[in-house]
């Protein structure tokens, strides 16, 4: 499937939300119900990742409801954009959805090549699960920058 193989020059955040997208059109309205799943549109992905501004040259991101990956990519590539000092990214991401974590990894494995392609490190963590609650403040306080 054309889907699921990155196109020639395909930025991580077009080919996430390529695989998003099919994942979105396998899955029943009760299992994205369950879930409470919604995919961030690309368009909505750059813009906030526009918002950005961090000169580090490692820079810690928690997206707190990764699903294909979109919004934490993003980031990534605005931190590229925008920080010339920018060595390491360390992505921490959090999904709860068995389902789409293939998904998420092959996601990420491709923004890691893509990202070591200019040679800017990327250091992965993928959490199944996450208590809001009681994350809140560890986050706040241990990342530069979090995500909804």
């Amino acid at each position: 499937m054309n889907a699921l193989k990155a196109l020639l020059n395909d930025l991580p955040s077009e080919y996430s939300t390529r695989l998003g997208n099919e994942y979105i059109k396998s899955q029943s309205l009760d299992h994205k119900k369950a879930y409470a799943q919604y995919f961030t549109p690309i368009n909505v992905a750059h813009f906030m990742a526009s918002l950005v501004n961090c000169r580090k040259s490692i820079v810690k991101v928690a997206d707190l409801g990764a699903g294909s990956g979109v919004l934490g990519i993003s980031i990534c590539e605005a931190l590229v954009k925008k920080n010339k000092n920018l060595k390491k990214i360390e992505l921490t991401v959090y999904e709860i959805d068995n389902e789409i974590l293939p998904v998420l990894e092959q996601c990420l494995e491709y923004t890691k090549q893509w990202l070591a392609k200019k040679k800017i490190g990327l250091v992965l963590t993928i959490k199944k699960k996450i208590l809001f609650l009681k994350m809140h403040r560890f986050y706040r306080k241990n990342y530069h920058l979090s995500l909804p």
